[in-house]
């Protein structure tokens, strides 16, 4: 087994919610042997936490370690990874992978180059009600997919509510449909808070995904239709269940924590245990490049050009 090394670019709340959840993993706490953030007192927070040692740069973190979690602000995402990537470093970036489809392609490319791991928080894919989900399906074809989530106050407000929130439920799209998405532009609204878009897949599959920042309550649940049944899962409850001829069944949903079999996942593919782990670049790429077409965001004008574009399979 690797013996792994782990810097922490970012030592803010996203980074100390993965250190916990690697920790929670089976992650020994000597293996964090870094941290750097641009205020020194978070980076000394984190290091009186977890030992991690607080240096004056991302280059002096990634020295000392043999694999980093990018967990900084959204725009930083993609220089910081760049960053442990041609430093040969394996990394593990917090979503949005990228702010714009051509960093994101260009990560994408790098970490294939390279043969370097790259994986993206979309961390959603391990929640227990998300894997009860597919467990059922059992690889059943979906004629529907509508997610909503909607949150009081996001806590971090340095991108959209689409790449903030949206940006899980398009991967759970391509993840549960596996299917070749294309966006009905008509039927999509989006703003900085609120966001609506429909998709279509080439099966003809219906996907909505709805996302808000500012409401009520909050909210996080899944209507799919397959077949003859239709699934109910609440996200914040913990529940899921199937109707099938006005029947309600309910769905047994584990007691686990989605972040910790998320770093579980990760270590297996970075100590070499599996070949399977979390979203990886291109997965978080596809789903970026759907959310830049329902949004039409001015920074992703001329990034579709082939060059740019990750080639190693057809994207949706």
């Amino acid at each position: 087994m690797k013996t792994l090394r782990i810097a922490f670019i970012g030592g803010g709340r996203m980074a100390l919610r993965q250190a916990s959840a690697l920790l929670a993993a089976g992650f020994p706490q000597k293996g964090f042997v870094a941290v750097y953030d641009r205020e020194l007192s978070v980076a000394r927070a984190f290091a009186d936490r977890f030992g991690a040692e607080p240096r004056v740069s991302s280059r002096a973190a990634l020295q000392a370690a043999t694999h980093a979690v990018v967990a900084t602000s959204a725009a930083a995402h993609a220089p910081e990874a760049i960053e442990a990537l041609t430093m040969r470093r394996g990394v593990f970036v917090e979503k949005p992978l990228a702010l714009t489809l051509r960093a994101g392609a260009a990560l994408t490319i790098l970490a294939d180059r390279l043969n370097i791991p790259l994986h993206v928080g979309l961390s959603e894919r391990f929640h227990p009600v998300v894997q009860a989900l597919i467990a059922d399906l059992d690889g059943q074809a979906i004629e529907s997919f509508h997610a909503v989530r909607c949150l009081p106050a996001m806590r971090a407000r340095d991108c959209s509510v689409g790449l903030n929130l949206a940006i899980h439920d398009f991967d759970l799209a391509l993840e549960i449909t596996r299917s070749r998405l294309t966006v009905d532009a008509a039927s999509t609204r989006c703003s900085r808070n609120r966001f609506h878009a429909q998709l279509r897949g080439h099966r003809g599959e219906t996907i909505a995904v709805t996302a808000a920042d500012g409401v009520e309550a909050a909210s996080r649940t899944l209507t799919v239709n397959a077949g003859e049944a239709r699934y109910e899962g609440d996200l914040l409850a913990g529940t899921l269940h199937k109707i099938i001829g006005g029947q309600s069944i309910s769905i047994p949903v584990a007691d686990a924590d989605g972040l910790a079999s998320q770093a579980a996942a990760l270590l297996a593919v970075w100590t070499g245990q599996s070949l399977v782990g979390p979203a990886t670049a291109l997965d978080a790429f596809r789903g970026l490049a759907l959310l830049a077409r329902a949004t039409r965001l001015d920074a992703t004008k001329g990034a579709l050009a082939p060059g740019n574009l990750p080639q190693s399979r057809t994207l949706g």
